[in-house]
């Protein structure tokens, strides 16, 4: 018996709509590559942060010290001294390099056996010095004197006028209310350095009466 090929015609084709399971990866790709939406939930915003400054441009502290003392005490030359003391590294550089005068200042020195005296004058004029009036103070209102120790460390040297003027006690009493409005302008005083002449064991009774004066207007805050 002979093998007979057999031949199916196709008249059409028709093409079937995939079924379920057909679309299923399809589906599933849809999904991998689309974003999934996420639920939201709404938290709290926590407080703002109030911005810092850095260190390096914060604002120094000041030291602030009031210079007391009666007239002639040297509150002035105190000043100057401390200037050359930052500005030299050691009494020979001092000696060898040119004195630094931050406020003029005059004395009398004797020379020879006959004790000749010759005036003395550091500095340039300056208009709240006065070196003419013998017994009245040289300085004539506060200054402050700013010095920058390091970059976080400042310290303000007040420069008062002398106390025990020979224009009398009304002349002191002056001195003391200008004094107290002075430091009533600042925000803090750290300090009050008394200064007497070597040969001062204590204060005399006037000088000890204008100090309490002053403090009268002072608290602990």
């Amino acid at each position: 018996m002979k093998n007979q090929n057999k031949y199916f015609h196709l008249d059409t084709v028709h093409l079937l709509p995939p079924t379920d399971s057909d679309r299923l990866p399809s589906k599933q790709r849809t999904r991998s590559s689309s974003p999934q939406p996420k639920t939201s939930h709404t938290l709290p915003r926590p407080p703002p942060i109030p911005p810092r400054e850095p260190l390096s441009i914060s604002k120094p502290i000041e030291i602030n010290v009031l210079l007391m003392g009666e007239i002639g005490v040297g509150k002035t030359t105190f000043i100057n001294a401390f200037i050359n003391y930052l500005t030299f590294e050691s009494l020979q550089q001092a000696e060898e390099g040119e004195p630094v005068v931050l406020i003029p200042v005059s004395f009398l020195i004797t020379v020879g056996n006959r004790f000749k005296e010759f005036a003395v004058k550091l500095g340039n004029t300056d208009s709240n010095e006065n070196h003419e009036q013998q017994g009245q103070s040289v300085t004539q209102q506060c200054k402050s004197y700013i010095f920058d120790l390091n970059n976080r460390l400042r310290l303000r040297f007040i420069d008062t006028p002398g106390i025990g003027d020979t224009r009398g006690i009304n002349q002191d009493t002056k001195t003391i209310d200008h004094i107290y409005n002075y430091i009533n302008n600042l925000s803090h005083l750290n300090a009050i350095c008394l200064l007497l002449k070597s040969n001062i064991s204590q204060l005399n009774v006037f000088y000890h009466s204008c100090l309490n004066q002053l403090l009268t207007f002072l608290t602990p805050n």
